[in-house]
C-alpha cells in the first residue's frame, strides 16, 4: 500500500509566492519524486503548499531557499486543500454599483464599477474607472474581486 502524502504549509515572503514556488519546483526535481506537488494560491498570501510523504522531505526542500521563512508545524488535510483549490466565483457576493478589481485579462489590476450581473452565465459587466470614455466590458465572474460595496445614497 503506497504511503499517504501530506500537505504542508511553507511560510514565504508576501508577493513572492510564485517565485518561491518555481525555485522549490526546480529543487524538487532533483529530489527524485519525493515532493509530489507545490501549490501557490492567490487566496493564501504568504504561503505555499507542498505535498510530500514526510516533513523531513519538506525541510530538506526549503532549506536555504530565498524568500522562505519556515514552515507551519502541522499539515493540512486533503479536504482542506481541495476546498482551497475549488474555483471560486465572487459573483454571488456582488451587487450592481460595487467597486471591483479585475484579476485577469488585459485589464488586470484595473478598478471598475459593476453595471450588470448575469449569474446564469457567470458573467459581470463592469465600467472601467480609468478610461476617458466610459467603457463597459463583460468578464467572467471569477475575473473580478470585490473591493468595496456601492456607496449608500
Amino acid at each position: 500500500m503506497p504511503k499517504k502524502n501530506n500537505f504542508y504549509l511553507v511560510r514565504v515572503t508576501k508577493s513572492q509566492e510564485n517565485t518561491t514556488s518555481l525555485i522549490l519546483a526546480k529543487r524538487a526535481e532533483r529530489m527524485r519524486g519525493k515532493i509530489k506537488s507545490i501549490i501557490s494560491l492567490d487566496e493564501l498570501p504568504g504561503y505555499v503548499i507542498v505535498e510530500a510523504n514526510s516533513i523531513n522531505e519538506v525541510d530538506k526542500l526549503i532549506t536555504n531557499v530565498p524568500h522562505v521563512k519556515g514552515r507551519v508545524a502541522t499539515f493540512l488535510q486533503e479536504e482542506e486543500v481541495a476546498k482551497l483549490l475549488k474555483r471560486k466565483s465572487y459573483i454571488e457576493e456582488l451587487e450592481i454599483g460595487d467597486v471591483v478589481k479585475l484579476t485577469t485579462g488585459p485589464f488586470e489590476g484595473e478598478k471598475a464599477r459593476v453595471v450588470s450581473i448575469s449569474k446564469s452565465r457567470d458573467e459581470v459587466t463592469v465600467e472601467l474607472f480609468e478610461s476617458l470614455v466610459p467603457v463597459a466590458i463583460t468578464v467572467p465572474g471569477d475575473a473580478v474581486k470585490k473591493e468595496k460595496p456601492k456607496e449608500q445614497e
